[in-house]
């Protein structure tokens, strides 16, 4: 536990990031215990809480604790892989001493079992379900996974079984509610009484026959979960984007992969995009390799040996993700390997005492050794957003994904040419890419060049009229190309299309405001907020357009509410500032961006007008390190530059203030 502490101490910081944002900042469903509105995770946030109501509370556990300090989320997230590990250890050590397992294992059970749980909760390829926050389905997934286990071994053993295979059917349906890759554990667990308990399948179903009934009985909480979320709004399945085949096909690269990076963790990727392969004869060996151990593992278990259950196990716990049923966000992820990293240790745990004796446990404590820094240097990769996307394209270049995300990183920044180079590429990987063409468009117009933006967003929206960010976008090049009429008619498209766009309905209203239609413009928002009061987006921007009309006093105030209603809401925070600075009132102004920068260290514009706004109210020497720290990211920024300059000169005292 301790080695586990020490080996992620250094993830604590690390920002939210990727699908943490619509999954934990942006979910209205976490701000209240009850009413329970965690039990019904609204389907637009994403794939990662759609139709895990459990893996929601826990988040919502954490907002009612910490709001949204992410060391509380990195913390619970380290607690559910500790107690993880410990379950993996008593599991392994009660496995080791069953009468079936040979007296070699069950002498060294606590040291040999020790050696595979801190292997395990040492080794970096963890990091992705452990450090990346919302990848707790995939660490909470597995506890429950391995307490189900670990609780029917205790059945099995009991002289008053009741509460175990309670504990057992319980641990499964809770399981069942946090991600559906727990769907196997009714077939490892009669794999688990055929191999090391029962001897046979009769036997196990003549002995637990109604325990491994009541098990299987968790698969009606998963369906009803799986059909009230509709194929995780189409994500994953048949009907999604990706075909099984080429899905398929992919996975043997993938298994591959996982099987390479469990023995050797070197280049770990956090986001492998969405590609699939070519056809078989890109993966011909990987492919056979797959079929050779599948042959291996089939005949394993039917000679009832140890590792024919761990390779049963390796791949029915991979095969929700991993097999013929396509998840087209992630065709593929190293967090599908938590659960089935363990039973690859064990394997090579148990061969290593098979053949080296009681010297097995020297190679396993130099592995410990080797592999905690390893997974503490991984973490270090977490600290930024910027830092990780970086990361990723250095390992895999060819993602469109990651570039069109890095992008979206600089562009929060205020690089904006740099922004537009990433979008280009990610478009030039991926024609097909919806996001990165939009964001493409936005980025032309940031950069000043609104004319290509119209001429390219109209030929996005010829291939895809329903687009609605890439109606909001040609709309704001149109503005900025002094066509407000034109523009006007995209933000109403993007509102039929959308209605709940409030950055439409903003935009649109400001145009509105341009023309002198000032009541109309803000009936937009009054309507709106008459039907949907708690939503923060809306009072947001309706504050925004309020103080755009001149009513400061209204729209200080729904910023404020906005902010109640979503405290990691960047955008309101960052127009509180600007109000409060333009209302002088530099105190609330500094507050207001502190806040912005406690949310997102690299928003740029946030840091230079705190800077500036501790520079008007006579704080050079608190503004200087926030100047530094934009030149270190931006060191041709003349504007920073003299006003650093300055700054010290009002420090030394030759400079008026």
């Amino acid at each position: 536990m301790a080695a586990a502490v020490a080996a992620w101490s250094g993830s604590f910081s690390g920002p939210f990031v990727f699908d943490d944002r619509s999954s934990i900042l942006d979910n209205p469903s976490l701000r209240q215990l009850w009413p329970p509105d965690w039990l019904t995770p609204p389907a637009a946030l994403g794939e990662t809480v759609g139709g895990r109501p459990l893996l929601n509370l826990t988040f919502a556990l954490n907002f009612a604790a910490g709001d949204i300090a992410v060391r509380g989320y990195h913390a619970t997230n380290l607690a559910i892989h500790v107690l993880a590990g410990l379950t993996l250890f008593g599991l392994v050590r009660r496995t080791l001493v069953l009468p079936r397992i040979p007296p070699e294992f069950a002498t060294a059970a606590t040291p040999l079992a020790t050696a595979v749980a801190g292997l395990w909760l040492l080794h970096p390829l963890q990091t992705a379900a452990v450090t990346y926050v919302v990848q707790r389905a995939e660490s909470l997934a597995g506890l429950f996974y391995l307490l189900t286990l670990y609780s029917f071994l205790r059945a099995s053993a009991s002289d008053s079984p009741r509460r175990w295979a309670a504990l057992a059917v319980v641990a499964g349906c809770l399981g069942m509610a946090v991600k559906e890759t727990v769907a196997t554990v009714p077939v490892v667990v009669l794999l688990f009484d055929r191999c090391f308990i029962a001897g046979s399948f009769r036997g196990a179903l003549r002995s637990r026959g109604r325990l491994h009934a009541a098990l299987a009985g968790t698969w009606f909480v998963l369906a009803f979960l799986v059909l009230r979320n509709a194929g995780r709004g189409g994500s994953a399945g048949f009907g999604s984007a990706v075909g099984v085949g080429p899905y398929l096909l992919t996975q043997c690269d993938a298994i591959v992969r996982y099987l390479g990076l469990a023995l050797w963790p070197r280049s770990l990727v956090f986001d492998y995009g969405t590609a699939t392969v070519a056809g078989l004869h890109a993966v011909l060996p990987q492919a056979l390799l797959v079929l050779a151990l599948l042959g291996g593992a089939g005949y394993a278990l039917h000679r009832r040996w140890a590792a024919g259950f761990l390779g049963a196990a390796f791949f029915l716990l991979l095969a929700p993700s991993s097999s013929i049923v396509p998840v087209a966000t992630q065709t593929m992820a190293e967090h599908r390997m938590y659960l089935p990293l363990a039973a690859v240790l064990a394997g090579a745990v148990l061969l290593a005492r098979r053949f080296l004796g009681r010297g097995a446990l020297l190679p396993c404590a130099l592995a410990g050794i080797a592999l905690g820094p390893a997974t503490w240097t991984r973490n270090r990769d977490y600290r930024s957003e910027r830092v990780l996307w970086l990361d990723t394209l250095a390992k895999r270049p060819d993602n469109a994904r990651a570039h069109n995300n890095l992008g979206i990183v600089l562009r929060e920044a205020g690089d904006a040419p740099a922004a537009l180079e990433e979008f280009q590429r990610a478009v030039a990987l991926d024609p097909n890419l919806a996001s990165a063409h939009s964001n493409l468009g936005s980025a032309l117009v940031a950069v000043g060049r609104p004319a290509e933006a119209v001429a390219f967003l109209r030929a996005v929206l010829a291939l895809n009229p329903g687009l609605v960010s890439a109606h909001i976008n040609l709309g704001n090049a149109l503005v900025a190309s002094q066509q407000p009429a034109e523009a006007e008619r995209q933000f109403r498209e993007a509102l039929r299309l959308e209605p709940t766009a409030d950055d439409a309905r903003a935009n649109l209203a400001a145009v509105l405001l341009d023309r002198g239609a000032t009541d109309d413009a803000l009936t937009l928002f009054s309507s709106t907020l008459a039907g949907r009061h708690e939503n923060a987006e809306t009072h947001y921007q309706y504050g925004k357009i309020l103080l755009r009309a001149g009513r400061s006093e209204a729209g200080l105030e729904e910023l404020r509410r906005a902010i109640q209603l979503r405290p990691a809401l960047i955008g309101a925070h960052f127009a509180l500032g600007n109000a409060l600075a333009g209302a002088g009132d530099f105190p609330g102004a500094i507050a207001a961006y502190r806040r912005v920068l406690a949310l997102d260290p690299a928003h740029f514009t946030a840091r230079n007008n705190l800077a500036n706004a501790l520079l008007v109210s006579g704080r050079p020497a608190e503004a200087i390190p926030e100047y530094e720290t934009i030149l270190r990211q931006q060191p041709a920024n003349r504007a920073v530059r003299d006003n650093l300059d300055y700054a010290r000169q009002l420090l030394q005292g030759t400079a008026a203030p």
